[in-house]
């Protein structure tokens, strides 16, 4: 019998429409950060969009790549 652990997923929220713009797995040899800096990559354009992150994300290069999207 083959058992399943949790699954652990990074979502995208939009307010404005109240709903899941996109999940992705975060994967067992990974972390939230490195797939946060992902999904920053794989999101719409984000030029003059208000990015909101935990404060897990406070380091430079994920605000720096927020920076250079044009978001704020």
């Amino acid at each position: 019998m083959m058992t399943r652990g949790n699954l652990h997923l990074l979502t995208s929220y939009v307010s404005k429409v109240s709903g899941v713009l996109v999940q992705i797995l975060v994967g067992a040899k990974s972390n939230e950060y490195r797939a946060a800096l992902h999904l920053l990559g794989i999101l719409v354009p984000l030029q003059d969009r208000l990015v909101t992150a935990d404060a897990v994300f406070k380091l430079r290069d994920f605000s720096q790549r927020v920076l250079d999207a044009g978001s704020h």
